[in-house]
């Protein structure tokens, strides 16, 4: 039995109703509490009336609403997506991996790895280690996938200002980790073990409303880059 609290935080917009009760379904029994913030909801739906659910109505934050609910939680923390299923020993199998690297590091499943000179283009140079494909062995990366990100609170507090602007938290973390020489570590799992809700969720993703117009992201990357750190 795990002494410490567990939670698990993710946004969601409206179109993803579908989604989010998968996601919801495969994590509110792993955690100790489930926190939603909801991007633009008129209402809140009937399946997110839980006792281990919190929800959190705001301002568009957009992906930094992750991080919203989870700047005072003590104890493990884990930042996941309204579009990804979970498998049932996600939760237990991360925990057992921050205590492996003695909480001192971020892990996830989902990650990136970035050129080590200037980049021209963010999705187009970073290379995927992809959430839903086979690691043999646990992998350093440099940009951590929050929606399957896990780590202890005594690392990393989180603060809404170190997101400068949404719909980049991936980048944000690579910088924080960059700055604090925190290594961010994607696991080692079979093929398949977090799987992706539907491939009509790719539409609305980060990724297709960025890829094709990323300076933003890439001159972000480029000055992180240049910043004195950990490199794998």
């Amino acid at each position: 039995m795990i002494a410490e609290k567990i939670t698990a935080s993710m946004a969601s917009i409206p179109t993803r109703a579908e989604s989010l009760q998968s996601a919801v379904d495969s994590l509110v029994n792993q955690v100790d509490e489930l926190v939603i913030y909801l991007n633009d909801w008129l209402e809140i739906p009937g399946f997110l009336k839980n006792r281990k659910i919190r929800i959190l109505k705001g301002d568009n934050l957009g992906d930094t609403g992750k991080f919203y609910g989870v700047q005072s939680v003590d104890g493990f923390v884990f930042t996941v997506d309204d579009d990804l299923i979970y498998p049932v020993n996600s939760v237990e199998e991360m925990i057992e991996k921050i205590d492996q690297y003695d909480r001192l590091a971020f892990v996830c499943v989902h990650g990136n790895l970035i050129p080590k000179e200037p980049i021209k283009s963010y999705y187009g140079e970073k290379k995927g280690v992809h959430f839903s494909k086979e690691l043999k062995a646990d992998t350093r990366v440099d940009v951590p996938g929050t929606g399957t990100l896990a780590y202890h609170s005594s690392l990393y507090r989180a603060d809404i200002s170190d997101f400068e602007r949404k719909n980049m938290t991936d980048i944000w973390l690579y910088k924080i980790a960059k700055c604090q020489n925190i290594p961010v570590i994607s696991i080692a799992r079979q093929d398949q073990w977090i799987k992706l809700y539907s491939p009509a969720c790719l539409s609305e993703s980060i990724y297709q409303a960025s890829h094709k117009d990323d300076w933003y992201q890439t001159s972000v990357i480029n000055q992180i880059i240049n910043q004195p750190g950990i490199d794998i």
